[in-house]
């Protein structure tokens, strides 16, 4: 279930990635961090960061608020094939434990004075390469992280995870609550509407019982807002701004 939520909050930021990471593909995804790592436990070197240990090109790294507490988002290039990317990691760290989903692969990296590495490896299959998306955080974190004003919340959802990229101005966020996907999409978009939002997609209409998500836009200032939900309660939503 765990990594099932994962992929999902991955697939919602991929539309983001055209205005946060103008150099990558289209296809790569932003690690989505979880108040549990999708790998717990691991055999790193402690004080000897992930990416120290390969060559690569740095593509982006910006300052981030992760739950309140300050952190930076990498993302890097590494120019070896996925599969002999895992395989040295599984020769050089045995115990080093890794999880493989649709959107990539999940590692957890011990670091130095009580912090740690939430990796996401992503490899491109034709130009042999793999995208690593790798955000530094501390042992423990807020549970229940200050909402953003700037993000629509459905009635009685609780916030859970929460990403701000302070040089975009991209916002994140992840939350849980009880009300049936359409009826907590109806609630949202009937709250965005009053601020200037238009819905593109067509779902929150109100006439589709099975919608699950919707797509945004506002023209002053110029926005786009995703938000998506699933039927255990969870629900995720990104804002962007768009020049």
């Amino acid at each position: 279930m765990r990594i099932k939520r994962l992929s999902r909050r991955i697939a919602i930021i991929a539309l983001l990635l055209a205005t946060v990471l103008p150099l990558c593909r289209a296809e790569v995804y932003l690690l989505g961090p979880k108040r549990r790592s999708a790998t717990e436990g691991g055999n790193g070197l402690p004080g000897q960061e992930f990416q120290d240990l390969f060559d690569y090109k740095s593509l982006l790294e910006e300052p981030v608020v992760y739950n309140g507490v300050k952190s930076t988002l990498q993302v890097l290039l590494i120019k070896r094939p996925l599969e002999e990317l895992l395989a040295e990691l599984r020769h050089r760290y045995p115990e080093l434990k890794m999880r493989a989903d649709n959107a990539g692969v999940v590692l957890f990296w011990p670091g130095a004075r009580g912090w740690r590495q939430r990796i996401l490896l992503v490899g491109n299959a034709e130009q042999g390469n793999v995208t690593c998306f790798v955000m530094r955080l501390p042992e423990k974190t807020p549970n229940q992280p200050q909402w953003p004003r700037t993000l629509p919340l459905p009635p009685g959802a609780t916030p859970e995870e929460t990403i701000l990229f302070e040089n975009s101005g991209v916002s994140y966020g992840a939350f849980r609550g009880s009300l049936p996907p359409a009826e907590a999409l109806a609630a949202v978009a009937e709250k965005l509407a009053a601020e200037g939002f238009t819905p593109v997609t067509g779902e929150a209409a109100g006439a589709n019982m099975v919608a699950r998500g919707e797509l945004f836009l506002r023209s002053r200032p110029r926005q786009l807002l995703w938000i998506a939900f699933a039927d255990d309660g969870s629900g995720t939503v990104a804002l962007t701004p768009l020049k």
